[in-house]
């Protein structure tokens, strides 16, 4: 009821449509997209998609990762662990 009596500021509801189909009609304010953008980033997009796959291979094995493919084996990946698998 607040926001109604904010957005009418003592109009009837009827003055107010009126006025916001000449608005739109004078495409007044910020255009509307065609599409939204994307929410999150692309190397967030790839690394959500990277973390869910590596959930269904874990779930396809009974919660054993495929070797060479668990979290240790990306931080090797990365450059973070040493040729031993100890931090560097």
């Amino acid at each position: 009821t607040c926001i109604i009596v904010a957005l009418l500021h003592g109009q009837t509801i009827e003055a107010w449509q009126e006025k916001i189909k000449e608005r739109v009609a004078a495409q007044e304010g910020y255009p509307t997209p065609d599409e939204l953008p994307a929410f999150f980033s692309p190397e967030a997009q790839h690394e959500a998609r990277l973390h869910w796959e590596n959930v269904r291979q874990q779930e396809r094995t009974g919660g054993v990762s495929t070797p060479g493919t668990g979290p240790l084996r990306q931080l090797q990946l990365a450059g973070a662990l040493g040729k031993e698998g100890m931090f560097t």
